[in-house]
């Protein structure tokens, strides 16, 4: 078993300590200290004294908000995507859609496309539309793969 230096140093100080019984009789006499009634005593009035000003207004405003209230003048403002992180996920989401859509239309057009026969000849052996159609199933692949790129990295913290 490797021992660090201070483990090397307390074995040569007192073979007989037991590091753990030493800990744990430490730590008790540390909680033992923070809990202690006059301690206690000390932190809640601290705590209090800390909260006297909110307490002496608190009256004041239970008084105005129930007078709102009885007025019928009590309104809300919520702003939903106030947080910037919201917006980025909201316009993350969209893109997200707006390119699986995208991508999915154009596939639907090149299967179109590729099951049309004749159509105009641009060479002796190649026609306009399927040509057109092989063209829009590599923009659908590559829509429909950034989709999938996007929806799995989103998911990563």
């Amino acid at each position: 078993m490797l021992v660090s230096g201070r483990g090397r140093t307390l074995r040569l100080l007192d073979p007989g300590f037991d590091l753990v019984d030493g800990a744990r009789a430490a730590g008790q006499a540390r909680v033992a200290a923070a809990l202690a009634p006059q301690r206690l005593r000390r932190t809640a009035e601290a705590e209090l004294l800390a909260l006297a000003p909110l307490l002496r207004r608190l009256p004041r405003r239970v008084d105005r908000l129930a007078d709102t209230v009885e007025r019928g003048r009590l309104s809300v403002a919520v702003r939903p995507f106030a947080d910037p992180g919201d917006r980025a996920w909201l316009t993350g989401l969209v893109h997200t859609a707006l390119l699986a859509g995208i991508g999915s239309v154009a596939g639907i057009m090149a299967a179109m496309l590729l099951g049309i026969s004749g159509g105009p000849q641009l060479t002796e052996s190649v026609r306009l539309f399927p040509l057109l159609g092989y063209a829009l199933l590599v923009v659908s692949a590559v829509l429909v793969l950034r989709v999938l790129v996007a929806v799995f990295r989103r998911d990563r913290p």
